[in-house]
């Protein structure tokens, strides 16, 4: 990773979606369908998700999720990163963890959460377009990215405390 952020952002940029980021859509996929069940009902996802990978695969995603103070180190064996979602009166933050230790990837977080458009912003940045990679969204069952617009939340402060 560190050879592709030397060559710019666009570089490591096109590698990062290039490695992880069908992994990040679904996630997103996963998320976006639990954000739309509490707010207009429908089928119920599941209420929590559970994927398994190597310690090599977690620096790569702390690198690409700016947390490049957890990515310097090799995981330790049975290592965790770990994305919660959470709600409280119709507004999402998302609180990462990475070890049972709060990490804050979004820009200018402060606190333990990071707002859900905020967070969604900064996966969708590493999935591929379709010109990029016409065989993982032509073979892909969820092909459809959302791009409905986005109701201005409360500042999470005044909803989760």
């Amino acid at each position: 990773l560190e050879y592709f952020k030397s060559k710019g952002a666009s570089a490591f940029q096109q590698f990062a979606s290039l490695y992880y980021g069908y992994y990040f859509q679904v996630v997103l996929q996963r998320m976006r369908a639990m954000v739309a069940h509490h707010v207009s009902g429908g089928e119920s996802p599941p209420a929590m998700i559970i994927q398994v990978m190597s310690d090599g695969n977690i620096s790569p995603q702390l690198a690409m999720l700016g947390l490049d103070q957890a990515a310097a180190r090799r995981p330790p064996y049975l290592s965790t990163l770990l994305f919660e979602l959470l709600s409280k009166e119709g507004v999402f933050a998302v609180r990462t963890l990475y070890n049972g230790v709060v990490q804050r990837p979004c820009a200018n977080q402060t606190g333990q959460l990071c707002p859900w458009g905020q967070f969604e912003a900064l996966l969708a940045q590493f999935v591929p377009q379709r010109k990029e990679c016409p065989e993982f969204w032509n073979a892909w069952s969820g092909t459809r990215l959302r791009q409905g617009r986005r109701q201005e939340q409360p500042a999470l402060e005044s909803v989760f405390l």
